[in-house]
């Protein structure tokens, strides 16, 4: 809803699970009286209501306004903490920033994809990368919580212009990062590119590789990065909705597994030779992304230090991302 252009590679319905439709009063406090009853929620966890999914400040004012008049109630009750949404660089003013911060907004990420020119245009963002910047510094006026959504593996796109976008984005200093590898779904312009031979989606290797060093990269300048490519749910499968691309239920598991793969060797392997079994305690949080999918990682760390045999012990007392020897 509110999106004034259709970006090839977006099939919402089907990302969001959400059908195209009116967002009325009864739907709206079906979906939080849901969130709120949840199981998975803690007590005296902070919660949000999220908007995400369309361009929120490009819906039309009175009906932008009667949401944040849904979500007061629960402000006013303390059920609800702050709100948060997704939204396009090129739809927004002062006028609705202030709009927003009045009702209980405290997070805004911007959709921003990619900062190169070319990429956007392919993408039919309906926006440059200059809009995208002038955005954030005008987010930046206000006291907010802001974020920047990217994407890797547009057409036009390239491990090149792709690290070029990080070193913007890292020179902006967003407070978080949300890294999305591009999909092929069915129905889509870029589904037809796909189809025709006119367009090739990363491989998952490729596509890990170059989210890996940009998660190296942000959170080494002190930027978090909170996603990493889009939840698995029912339909969400090769062969479905998705026709294509590098898509893994557990995307961001593979990345951070070869960001700590990668930490593990660069710290051993100067100290080779090793005597088998070489022992390594670990966080336990820390034992999937040593092990890797299909314990992929222990292979190759194995091979790297040239020893037959590691041992694995955990060590509750080990910060996440740390290990001692023995």
């Amino acid at each position: 809803m509110g999106c004034p252009y259709h970006c090839i590679y977006c099939q919402q319905e089907k990302i969001s699970r959400t059908p195209s439709q009116t967002l009325d009063r009864e739907r709206f406090t079906q979906i939080v009286e849901t969130g709120l009853s949840s199981s998975r929620k803690k007590m005296g966890q902070p919660v949000e209501i999220a908007f995400f999914g369309g361009t929120f400040t490009n819906l039309p004012p009175n009906f932008r306004k009667e949401l944040l008049a849904w979500t007061a109630l629960y402000l006013s009750q303390k059920k609800v903490h702050s709100l948060r949404l997704s939204t396009r660089p090129d739809t927004l003013s002062e006028k609705k920033i202030e709009e927003l911060l009045s009702g209980g907004v405290r997070t805004i990420e911007l959709g921003v994809q990619s900062l190169n020119n070319r990429v956007l245009s392919l993408a039919n963002r309906g926006h440059d990368a200059q809009e995208a910047i002038w955005a954030f510094s005008l987010l930046k006026k206000y006291p907010l919580t802001i974020g920047i959504q990217i994407m890797t593996g547009l057409p036009g796109d390239s491990p090149e212009t792709f690290n070029e976008t990080i070193n913007q984005v890292i020179g902006l200093k967003p407070d978080l990062v949300r890294i999305y590898p591009t999909l092929v779904f069915q129905d889509t312009p870029l589904a037809h590119l796909w189809q025709e031979g006119r367009y090739w989606p990363l491989s998952l290797d490729e596509a890990v590789g170059l989210c890996s060093q940009a998660v190296e990269r942000l959170e080494g300048a002190g930027i978090p990065v909170i996603r990493l490519g889009l939840q698995e749910h029912e339909g969400l499968r090769l062969g479905r909705d998705l026709v294509a691309g590098p898509f893994h239920p557990a995307f961001g598991s593979l990345v951070r597994g070869e960001l700590y793969l990668k930490k593990l060797i660069r710290e051993l392997a100067p100290l080779k030779p090793f005597r088998s079994p070489l022992t390594l305690r670990i966080a336990p949080q820390d034992n999937d992304y040593l092990l890797g999918y299909g314990k992929k990682n222990l292979a190759i760390l194995r091979r790297q230090l040239e020893i037959d045999d590691i041992g694995i012990k955990f060590e509750s007392r080990l910060p996440p991302g740390t290990w001692q020897r023995g």
